[in-house]
């Protein structure tokens, strides 16, 4: 081998070794980022979950207490129906 040779595969063999450092910056940076956004959604997913929970809670609040007044309005109507009728008798 004559000496440009040699120079010319030396040259080659850094071009791939620093090709292939920079690949694994790349993917560690990448990496990084990926797990960044995976923690940030874990915690949107654990703040939006609780805030569905606290919905639920309130509309069966809400529900029951929706129960209690539709019974109260329908007793109501059937006493004014029974004096209604009483008085037209």
């Amino acid at each position: 081998m004559m000496g440009g040779e040699v120079s010319a595969v030396v040259g080659v063999g850094n071009l791939i070794i620093a090709a292939v450092g920079i690949t694994a910056v790349i993917l560690i940076g990448v990496w990084r980022i990926v797990a960044s956004y995976e923690s940030r959604n874990e915690t949107a997913h654990e703040g939006l979950g609780n805030r569905i929970d606290g919905l639920r809670t309130e509309l069966r609040k809400d529900n029951a207490t929706l129960r209690t007044e539709l019974r109260e309005d329908i007793a109501t109507l059937r006493t004014e129906l029974r004096d209604d009728r009483r008085g037209g008798q």
